[in-house]
C-alpha cells in the first residue's frame, strides 16, 4: 500500500526559486513605476487655437428686444402722474420678460431732455437688475445710450 515518493532536492530548485521571486518582484516594480496612458495624454490637440480676440459677441437677441421695450416704457411715462418712489412695470409678449422700473430721473442734456433709470428683468434665465438712460437725439425718437447689467 505504501508507494514511494521522489523527494526533490531542494538545493537543486533553489537557483529556479530565487530568479522567479526575482522576477516577480521586478514585474511588481514596473508596474508601480510604468506611467502608462492618461486621458491627459490622448485628449491633448494643441491644433486647436481658441480665445482670439477679433470678434466681437453678438449681444443677446432677448436681451435686445427687452432694452427696446424698457426704453418705450420709460420714454412714454408721464412722469408727473407717477407717485414719488412709485414703480413703472413693462411686459414683453415677445421674449415673455417682464418687469420693473424703480427709479427714473429726468434731465437735461445739452438741451435735449434725457432719462436715467434703474429696472429689475424677469426672464428665463433669472431675475437680474439693470441701469440705463435714454436721450431724446432726433426729433421725437429716443435713443438708448446704454442697458447694462448692475
Amino acid at each position: 500500500m505504501w508507494r514511494p515518493v521522489q523527494v526533490v532536492d531542494l538545493i537543486r530548485l533553489r537557483p529556479l526559486l530565487r530568479g522567479g521571486l526575482l522576477f516577480l518582484v521586478m514585474l511588481a516594480c514596473a508596474g508601480c513605476s510604468a506611467r502608462g496612458i492618461t486621458l491627459d495624454t490622448i485628449a491633448q490637440d494643441r491644433s486647436i487655437i481658441t480665445g482670439s480676440t477679433g470678434t466681437q459677441a453678438r449681444p443677446d437677441e432677448q436681451v435686445v428686444a427687452d432694452e427696446a421695450t424698457v426704453r418705450n416704457a420709460v420714454t412714454s411715462a408721464d412722469l408727473e402722474s407717477l407717485p414719488v418712489g412709485g414703480m413703472l412695470a413693462w411686459n414683453n409678449s415677445r421674449t415673455g420678460s417682464r418687469g420693473r422700473v424703480t427709479e427714473i430721473e429726468e434731465y437735461r442734456e445739452s438741451g435735449r431732455p434725457c432719462r436715467r433709470f434703474q429696472t429689475t428683468r424677469e426672464s428665463f434665465d433669472g431675475i437680474s437688475l439693470y441701469s440705463g438712460e435714454a436721450c431724446l437725439l432726433s426729433g421725437s425718437e429716443w435713443t438708448l445710450l446704454y442697458f447694462r447689467p448692475l
